[in-house]
């Protein structure tokens, strides 16, 4: 059965691996209580399969290669302030819409 799910996207480095179900597919990032997440649509049942992000800062270096796919980007804001404090764009590895999950 299809369903939607949250993923918790970190942020302690610039990169890192999400197991998410076979065909699981993107729908939107936001961020919620102060942290970025990521909502996929998914089978639970489907076995999983390790899916590779970067992130990018504005200015920054961002991946300069075709394999890498721009996802999304977000402000995270200062969590006593409010105030916008750090812009994070999101890249995923090999993954393009209507992909077969053929690595799994």
């Amino acid at each position: 059965m299809l369903t939607i799910h949250k993923y918790p996207l970190p942020t302690a480095g610039l990169e890192f691996c999400l197991n998410l179900p076979v065909g699981a597919a993107f729908q939107a990032a936001q961020v919620q209580h102060g942290r970025p997440v990521a909502w996929f649509t998914c089978d639970v049942g489907a076995p999983p399969v390790q899916r590779e992000f970067k992130w990018a800062t504005t200015g920054g270096a961002c991946p300069d290669n075709p394999e890498w796919l721009y996802v999304t980007t977000l402000q995270i804001p200062e969590v006593d302030t409010g105030e916008q404090n750090l812009v994070l764009h999101l890249f995923v590895r090999n993954w393009f819409p209507g992909d077969n999950d053929d690595d799994a």
